[in-house]
């Protein structure tokens, strides 16, 4: 994985991720499962599935490539704790938790002494900003394209923005 809990901070942030106790153990594993099902599905989206499995091949490896180091650094910002792929995650795991399964159907939560709103503009933020980056990291790639010879020509980038209702 390129990313992990420490990436859901800021704008994206995901409450209780740290501590002892079972639930910051919960969370980072219910972070961590969203993190594994949804950092591949961002990378194939933004650099087609035969370069993104190169490329996870590729950084995985004991001493990356260069070229795998250069994208690297286009999608992961190990300083700062900046990475598109966490807007993605961010915004489908929060997709996620606006209702829940039950023997009735889906149920919204509802909390005592407080009020329940929704993200949702918090949500769509996030992800158009995975949006732009990515297309940006593409751009990159198809500039150097004689570098990246993983990339599928046909394939177009077709992540698009969403509006606060989620379409």
């Amino acid at each position: 994985m390129l990313i992990d809990q420490s990436y859901f901070v800021g704008e994206i942030l995901v409450p209780n991720l740290t501590g002892v106790g079972p639930i910051p153990a919960g969370n980072v594993e219910e972070l961590t499962r969203f993190i594994t099902k949804y950092e591949p599905d961002y990378l194939d989206e933004v650099l087609g599935p035969g370069l993104s499995e190169a490329f996870q091949a590729g950084i995985s490896a004991a001493t990356p490539d260069q070229r795998w180091i250069d994208l690297k650094s286009k999608l992961v910002n190990d300083t700062r704790k900046e990475s598109p792929i966490a807007g993605y995650v961010y915004y489908h795991f929060y997709r996620d938790r606006l209702s829940t399964s039950s023997g009735l159907g889906e149920i919204e939560s509802s909390a005592e002494n407080a009020s329940v709103v929704l993200n949702t503009d918090k949500m769509a933020r996030a992800y158009n900003d995975a949006v732009r980056k990515g297309r940006a990291v593409f751009k990159w790639v198809l500039e150097n394209a004689s570098t990246y010879t993983e990339l599928d020509p046909s394939h177009l980038y077709k992540l698009s923005p969403v509006n606060i209702f989620g379409i």
